[in-house]
C-alpha cells in the first residue's frame, strides 16, 4: 500500500454515537472520500480496541486506505505487519512510553508514527525528539470532541507552524473543530491534511457518506488556484 499522509484524514470515534458499526462507518468514510483512517477507542478495553482494529485493517487493506490506531502504542507494535494497519498516532501525554527502543521498534515494522501538537514548542520537540512521519497540529477551531482540549490555534498560527525548523520536511495535519464551512481556510493554509471527527458524526451509513463526500470536497477546494501552490 502506498501511503501518502494528504486529504482528508477521518477519524473513527468509537462507541459510535449513533450506535452503527465500526465496519459500516469505515466503509462509509472510504466510500465518501476519506484518505487516512484512524481508529479512536477509548472508552474500550485493551483486548476491544484490538478486536475493532482487527475488524478494520481488512477494510482498509482492500480499499487501499491506510489505517492508525490512536493513543495505543502497544497495540500498534504487536499489530506490525497487518495489512492495512501502518501506524499510530500518540498525543502529548502517551509521548512517555515512546523511548529510543519503542521508536525504533515501529521503524523496523515499518510503522508510522503521527505526534499531536499544539505550540510551536511541541512541534519542534517532536520533530527533534521523535522524528515522526507527520504532526497533527491544533484545535485550529474550538471542539468538543476531545475532553479538556488545548487552547485554539486559530489559522494565523497553523499557518506560522510552517516556518518551524523541520515543518518542510514531514507533513503537517490540522486537527479541531474542521467542518464543511472551515475546510477550505484550512486548507488554503498548506497543511498536508485535515482530520475530523464530529463532522463526519451522522445516523446513518448514507449520512456519513454525503458528509464525508462534502468535507473532502471542500478541502480540495481550498487547495485549488485560490489557495496553496
Amino acid at each position: 500500500m502506498s501511503i501518502e499522509i494528504r486529504g482528508l484524514y477521518a477519524i473513527l470515534d468509537w462507541p459510535h454515537r449513533h450506535g452503527l458499526e465500526a465496519e459500516d462507518v469505515a466503509e462509509a468514510l472510504i466510500e465518501g472520500g476519506a484518505t487516512l483512517l484512524q481508529l479512536r477507542a477509548k472508552q474500550a478495553s485493551p483486548s476491544e480496541r484490538a478486536g475493532l482494529l482487527d475488524r478494520l485493517a481488512p477494510i482498509c487493506a482492500r480499499r487501499s486506505v491506510p489505517l492508525f490506531i490512536n493513543d495505543d502504542l502497544e497495540l500498534a507494535l504487536a499489530r506490525g505487519g497487518t495489512p492495512g494497519f501502518v501506524g499510530v498516532h500518540l498525543g502529548q501525554s502517551d509521548l512517555g512510553g515512546l523511548d529510543p527502543d519503542n521508536r525504533q521498534r515501529l521503524r523496523d515494522l515499518g510503522l508510522l508514527l503521527g505526534i499531536s501538537t499544539h505550540t510551536p514548542a511541541q512541534v519542534e520537540a517532536a520533530i527533534t525528539d521523535f522524528q515522526p512521519e507527520y504532526i497533527g497540529f491544533g484545535p485550529v477551531f474550538p471542539t468538543a470532541s476531545k475532553e479538556g482540549a488545548d487552547p485554539v490555534v486559530g489559522l494565523e498560527q497553523l499557518r506560522s507552524i510552517f516556518h518551524e525548523p523541520g515543518t518542510g520536511r514531514i507533513p503537517v495535519v490540522a486537527i479541531g473543530g474542521i467542518d464543511v464551512a472551515r475546510a477550505a481556510s484550512v486548507a488554503a493554509t498548506g497543511v498536508a491534511a485535515m482530520a475530523a471527527i464530529a463532522a463526519l458524526v451522522a445516523p446513518s451509513r448514507e449520512d456519513t457518506i454525503e458528509q464525508t463526500r462534502a468535507l473532502a470536497q471542500a478541502f480540495v477546494d481550498g487547495t485549488g488556484p485560490a489557495g496553496p501552490t
